[in-house]
């Protein structure tokens, strides 16, 4: 660690980091914080766009790497998966759906209107169309938003449902819930060049990624509750007798 810290020293001139607009802004500044406390007098520059923009400027060298949303594919970059959030719909909190727990895949057909500009990812819608497709939604047309303060715009002014990362800070008078049956995540990866790269990048994602995991740990319960099934299923049990082995649960979706 003393060599490469020594080594970057020489040779930083600084980082250049990018986020995507979806990503968790949480999570990159984690990453910034980390690389202050390894090298506190080198500076961070900043870029906040869309990931297709991000990638295209990870390759041309204009900034070192980004935290980005996946898929992400090209040889000349190392792509590293730091996390995976739920995709939840987004919806008025005062809409009658918003009674119930869980949604079902037969309510997001006839409502599930807003969805962020295939242009912006197009890798990214065409996975979603397919996991829609898969649980039985087909989407006609549908409103386009470039930034998510745009996407929840559009919710509380009534356009209709849109999907978001779980955990999105979210305007007072819209709510989120999850969708019964299905396992849709947000996957977030630390993107950079193989070659070139500045060398406290990959020392600094092994942090961020073991860091993430320990707070993971901490907060997150032993047993994940994904559907009403599943809320049956982990209800609280009378104590088993001794020697005898726990009983294994499966997780639908």
């Amino acid at each position: 660690m003393d060599l490469l810290l020594a080594i970057e020293k020489r040779e930083i001139r600084g980082l250049n980091l990018g986020c995507a607009t979806m990503a968790d802004h949480g999570v990159f500044q984690k990453f910034c914080k980390m690389h202050k406390e390894m090298l506190p007098n080198h500076p961070i520059h900043t870029a906040h766009s869309d990931t297709v923009q991000l990638v295209e400027e990870i390759i041309s060298g204009e900034i070192d790497g980004a935290i980005v949303i996946m898929p992400v594919s090209d040889l000349r970059l190392c792509i590293d998966e730091i996390r995976r959030d739920r995709l939840v719909v987004c919806l008025r909190a005062d809409d009658a759906l918003a009674a119930k727990a869980f949604l079902d895949p037969s309510d997001l057909g006839p409502n599930l209107k807003i969805l962020y500009h295939p242009r912006r990812h197009p890798g990214a819608h065409q996975r979603l169309l397919e996991l829609l497709t898969e649980a039985g939604i087909q989407l006609d047309e549908f409103s386009r938003v470039s930034h998510p303060a745009e996407m929840q715009a559009l919710v509380k002014q009534g356009y209709g449902f849109a999907l978001v990362r779980e955990g999105t800070p979210l305007d007072p008078e819209l709510t989120t819930r999850p969708v019964a049956g299905v396992n849709w995540t947000v996957d977030i990866a630390f993107v950079y060049k193989k070659e070139g790269h500045p060398k406290t990048i990959p020392v600094l994602v092994r942090n961020l990624k073991r860091e993430l995991a320990e707070s993971e740990a901490e907060k997150s319960p032993k047993k994940t509750v994904t559907s009403p099934q599943d809320a049956n299923r982990f209800a609280k049990r009378p104590p088993r007798s001794v020697g005898k082995k726990p009983e294994q649960m499966t997780l639908l979706g």
